[in-house]
């Protein structure tokens, strides 16, 4: 399980690095930060949260991560002011 999680971490890493090589994180994050934040939100424990907790079905707690992963730690489209959608709203 430790070496699956460090797994995880280090995938983490990588994609926060290639969102900013790319010019798609916030600007008001750091690429550790976006790592951490995608860390959390990746987790069995989110899942299970969302799956045991609260009865939701697989394909809509992969809509909701998605979702927020994305508000999380993207920079908005150009032009965009506000999220287009908000997780839970669709």
């Amino acid at each position: 399980m430790q070496r699956s999680e460090a797994n995880r971490a280090g995938g983490m890493a990588y994609l926060a690095q290639r969102l900013a090589e790319q010019d798609l994180l916030r600007p008001d994050l750091t690429v550790d930060a976006a790592a951490h934040i995608l860390f959390v939100i990746t987790s069995f424990d989110a899942f299970d949260l969302l799956y045991t907790g609260r009865d939701l079905q697989v394909d809509e707690i992969a809509r909701l991560l998605i979702a927020t992963a994305e508000h999380a730690v993207c920079r908005p489209p150009p032009g965009q002011t506000g999220p287009d959608s908000t997780p839970g709203n669709g």
